[in-house]
């Protein structure tokens, strides 16, 4: 009982922090000092537990979606063009966390909403359209969820009749 109490405490920051992501569909969070202690808060309820434990997977995907939260790598020492490049690497790596937490934990709607915008960051239309899709099956009341699949479909260039794309 204490065990839990104590993973429950750790786990508060956590679930702060990503509430308007998971009720409401809001495709961004602070980007600051929070996510990283709420990152630590995880790591450290993970170690109360056994790796078999029921809560395991649930933590181990939370962590890895903070992880994606977290800053991408900027220094002042690489020409903007540099630091461009090792942000867009860093989507790259950060996708593919976000997709092992869907893995591990595959009804999360933060999930979801972070894979949507992180494939329209790299204009990825149709993988950011799967995904905002499922954000608006999960929660299909909210106004961010459904205007965040509004700006995907708007990213969609048509064509007309002879092939060439609409303005």
């Amino acid at each position: 009982l204490i065990t839990r109490n104590m993973a429950a405490a750790l786990m508060e920051r956590e679930l702060m922090l990503m509430k308007p992501v998971r009720e409401n569909g809001v495709s961004f969070v602070r980007a600051d000092a929070e996510v990283t202690k709420a990152k630590k808060n995880l790591i450290l309820a993970q170690e109360l537990f056994p790796p078999d434990h029921y809560l395991s997977k649930s933590l181990a995907s939370r962590i890895k979606v903070l992880e994606y939260c977290e800053p991408a790598p900027y220094t002042n020492n690489k020409t903007i063009d540099e630091n461009l490049a090792n942000i867009k690497a860093s989507y790259q790596q950060k996708r593919s966390l976000l997709l092992k937490a869907l893995e591990l934990e595959p009804n999360m709607a933060s999930t979801y909403t972070f894979l949507s915008t992180a494939y329209r960051v790299d204009k990825m239309s149709d993988s950011s359209i799967y995904y905002q899709e499922r954000v608006v099956e999960l929660l299909p009341n909210e106004v961010f969820s459904n205007f965040n699949a509004a700006l995907n479909y708007s990213s969609i260039k048509l064509k007309d009749d002879n092939g060439k794309f609409k303005p």
